[in-house]
């Protein structure tokens, strides 16, 4: 009988269609040495075993170290607009901001770029920070991609650049004399 039953579940198991899992890949990223707000990251990755419905993406930054994660951002969409990077982004979010894609034949190869924003709370100034992007579908809440990379940023946050203040005026010294002669003088020296 425990043999029947062990042949039925083999069966069965073969005869289920297979469930895929869906994989997000990063391939490379260019620059990894950041020295400017303005500076572009272009992210060139992949992804597979994806549904036919479109996809969106958006690329995160954190700091190395940091437990939990705080992620920032900006992740340039397919229209060339810049969106700050949305932890738990709405649905209407997806198509109306964020980088999008219909996977052919379950796959995707592709290009995606962004860059820091130095004006987040979350951006701890200069050091390593970790880059993932973040793939969603219909929910808010995303799938990590398998791999992350490093990123070197010599970027100071605007808190701590130091201002220094213009120099004061010089303060006039006013003669005034009062007798035969009116005299009314200002030297700003």
């Amino acid at each position: 009988m425990t043999i029947r039953i062990v042949l039925w579940l083999v069966v069965i198991m073969f005869l289920l269609p297979k469930s895929t899992f869906s994989a997000l890949t990063i391939n490379d990223v260019s620059p990894t040495t950041i020295n400017s707000a303005d500076d572009i990251i272009t992210i060139s990755a992949t992804a597979s075993g994806l549904s036919s419905s479109t996809q969106y993406l958006q690329v995160a930054f954190s700091k190395e170290g940091l437990s939990p994660a705080q992620y920032l951002g900006i992740t340039k969409n397919l229209s060339n607009e810049w969106y700050l990077y949305k932890s738990s982004p709405a649905s209407a979010d997806f198509s109306a901001y964020f980088y999008n894609f219909t996977p052919v034949s379950s796959t995707w190869s592709g290009q995606i770029q962004a860059k820091f924003d130095t004006t987040d709370n979350d951006f701890l100034g200069p050091g390593n920070y970790i880059l993932k992007l973040f793939k969603y579908i219909t929910s808010s809440t995303g799938t990590a991609s398998n791999n992350t990379f490093t990123v070197v940023v010599n970027v100071a946050s605007p808190s701590s650049q130091t201002v220094t203040p213009p120099p004061a005026p010089p303060s006039p010294n006013i003669t005034l004399t009062i007798g035969n002669n009116f005299v009314l003088g200002v030297d700003f020296t």
